[in-house]
């Protein structure tokens, strides 16, 4: 079992802060704001991943993931996330990532999954939309 870390501690380790450029604190106060100021974005915390979602309509939503995991442990917390929006009426979910990979470990939880590739990055690989039907 992973030790449960603060929410700091997981914007501190996410590789989705460190690829931002900017600093966790800057990161955090701009999730945070976000929270507390408007009524489309929410947060779900699964152990040591925050799924930060911005409701695009009553049964959409669009997703970044604040994680601190290792990739087991982040594959159960995308499935016990993925029931959490089922539960609550959402029929898809929309992420942008880099590569295939995400997509594919989706897929490989029994979700049918939806690609449109966006861009090429600057080190060649393709960043994708990904839809996940829950």
């Amino acid at each position: 079992m992973t030790k449960r870390m603060t929410t700091q501690e997981i914007f501190k380790q996410s590789s989705f802060v460190k690829a931002s450029g900017e600093s966790w604190e800057t990161i955090y106060a701009m999730v945070s704001a976000l929270l507390t100021d408007t009524q489309e974005w929410r947060a779900l915390r699964q152990n040591n991943t925050i799924f930060v979602y911005h409701i695009d309509d009553k049964q959409e939503a669009s997703v970044t993931l604040v994680n601190a995991e290792k990739p087991d442990m982040l594959k159960k917390n995308m499935l016990g996330a993925a029931q959490a929006f089922q539960k609550a009426g959402f029929k898809l979910i929309n992420f942008e990532t880099e590569g295939r990979q995400f997509a594919l470990e989706i897929r490989k939880m029994g979700f049918e999954v939806d690609e449109t590739p966006l861009a090429q990055t600057n080190n060649g690989s393709t960043h994708y939309k990904v839809q996940v039907h829950v």
